[in-house]
């Protein structure tokens, strides 16, 4: 959840343990009509009302950790990032592949040169 979400879950949780809206603008200072506002999602809570009610719901804002990945953007972009990493990985395989069939091809053809027969060698032994 976000901030805003946060905020109007603690707001329903504390109306719903106040027992009501009405019970609850008394208690936190806050009138009845603008919490009703803010529960019905038709009015946004003020700054200062966002600070009321937070003062009264014992809220506090506290930072993220920068080091720590935010939200769907971050997660997509940790996934486009694997993408792009299996996609290179993939091509790397691919040009290895070439270049091993290259080799094989190479060492035939001396193979052919020398006059040995096609094909692995046998183990000496």
């Amino acid at each position: 959840m976000g901030f805003a979400e946060d905020v109007m879950q603690a707001l329903k949780d504390a109306a719903q343990e106040a027992g009501s809206v009405n019970s609850l603008a008394v208690k936190s200072g806050v009138r009845q009509a603008t919490l009703q506002r803010w529960l019905a999602g038709s009015r946004d809570p003020s700054l200062s009302g966002l600070a009321v009610i937070m003062d009264y719901l014992d809220m506090t804002v506290c930072r993220r950790d920068p080091n720590k990945p935010r939200g769907l953007q971050e997660k997509h972009k940790s996934v486009a990032e694997a993408i792009l990493d299996s996609q290179r990985l993939a091509k790397a395989l691919a040009d290895a592949e070439r270049r091993n069939a290259k080799l094989e091809g190479q060492v035939e053809i001396l193979r052919e040169m020398v006059g040995a027969p096609p094909g692995r060698e046998k183990n000496a032994g």
